[in-house]
């Protein structure tokens, strides 16, 4: 069995990441994209889409 206790965690990936300033304005750059489609997750969601319906074409 896999000792998982010792392995980091991703909010310790993340952070190590990060550290990196090239790295960091990347994320920075990329943050409003996410954020728009965290926002259209919800809003689809909210609506009762899932993906099965919003990939259908006729």
């Amino acid at each position: 069995m896999v000792d998982t206790a010792s392995r980091p965690t991703f909010e310790d990936f993340k952070n190590k990441a990060l550290a990196d300033p090239e790295t960091s304005a990347a994320y920075d750059t990329l943050a409003p994209v996410y954020e728009l489609k965290q926002k259209r997750i919800g809003m689809r969601k909210t609506a009762g889409y899932n993906v099965k319906i919003d990939f259908v074409h006729d």
